[in-house]
């Protein structure tokens, strides 16, 4: 009798985590695992730093370069790979990024002018085999200081669309090598002085969270590095609403780039505020920054609206309330026997 209620129990317990996890989910479970089956080596050219893993290397004006990578497909599957070439960028989180092109108008050169091709190409390897990618560089035809910092990435291709042109659903896990190119007409003897500039600051959402942006540009023609970032944020009167510090910078070379600092959830009321603060690079330099803040109206509804914790309630779930109610109902009637039998053993008597 127990066994038979058990055996509902975990029935019904079996579709509800059956229905949690969607077709598109499963799928990018599956894809998880597979992603992994890959490695990518580059084929450095002889005239590479010898002690450096990456392509790093002198270049004239106008001079082309073929770069070469080898995807080794490890898996027992054939594989498909999206394989991109992008100038390097500094991500919300003030860290490096090769996975979105810099379109800064500073650059000596764009990436639709420095590789070729220069948009996503899909290569196909084999199962248990390996297979050599070609990216052409041609460098600017005029002369720059510094270096020119770019990366080609190489990932597990992912279709965009369904069959029938629709969108997948769910959040497609995905492993990504990048391997780092960075060139120069004239080697750098020297690290160079960082040139930052701070723009402006606004109130916004990041990731469904009240954050400051803190709007930065990168003058410097090299890699600003070993950043520590310190700030408060003042109300009208001058009394501190919040603080900030982040460690670990690193920014790309002419970039301007946006800087998130996290509210740990504090929503802003409308008002002026002002932020300060200072951001000491490589080698002890220093950066303050002195920036007026405006929260409208409009800022603050949208933040307080569309905040993760403030969200509007999501229509009820039917379904999954249902079951949970067969599995209630399930749970009291199996417990009456149950405690019948404790009754009884105990001696417990009406009277």
């Amino acid at each position: 009798m127990h066994h038979h209620y058990l055996v509902w129990i975990l029935i019904v317990t079996g579709l509800i985590f059956s229905y949690s996890i969607t077709p598109a989910r499963a799928a990018t479970l599956a894809s998880s695992n597979s992603a992994t089956e890959f490695s990518v080596t580059p084929i450095l050219p002889a005239d590479n730093d010898p002690h450096i893993p990456y392509f790093q290397f002198t270049m004239h004006p106008r001079q082309i370069r073929t770069l070469k990578l080898t995807i080794h497909n490890t898996g027992h599957q054939t594989g498909q790979y999206d394989v991109a070439p992008h100038i390097a960028s500094t991500n919300n989180n003030g860290i490096l990024d090769y996975g979105h092109d810099n379109h800064d108008s500073q650059l000596p050169e764009q990436a639709t002018d420095l590789f070729d091709p220069n948009i996503t190409q899909v290569v196909q390897v084999p199962a248990m085999s390996s297979k050599i990618v070609k990216v052409r560089l041609k460098a600017p035809a005029q002369t720059f200081k510094g270096i020119m910092l770019a990366g080609i990435t190489v990932g597990i291709h992912h279709p965009t669309t369904t069959s029938k042109n629709k969108p997948l659903a769910g959040i497609v896990a995905a492993a990504e090598y990048v391997t780092a190119i960075e060139f120069y007409n004239q080697s750098p003897k020297r690290h160079l002085h960082p040139q930052l500039r701070f723009d402006r600051v606004q109130y916004r959402l990041a990731q469904a969270q009240p954050k400051l942006a803190l709007a930065i540009n990168n003058q410097s023609s090299s890699i600003t590095s070993q950043g520590t970032l310190t700030a408060k944020l003042l109300d009208k009167g001058g009394h501190p609403v919040s603080h900030f510090q982040k460690a670990q910078l690193t920014f790309a070379p002419q970039n301007h780039f946006t800087l998130n600092l996290d509210l740990n959830n504090q929503q802003l009321r409308a008002g002026h505020y002002r932020l300060i603060g200072n951001l000491t690079t490589r080698g002890g330099i220093n950066h303050h920054f002195s920036l007026p803040l405006t929260v409208t109206p409009q800022a603050m509804t949208t933040v307080r609206q569309h905040a993760a914790h403030y969200a509007p309630q999501t229509h009820p779930n039917w379904l999954m309330y249902g079951l949970v109610a067969i599995i209630a109902a399930i749970l009291g009637a199996a417990s009456r026997p149950i405690w019948r039998r404790i009754r009884r053993l105990l001696g417990i008597h009406r009277h």
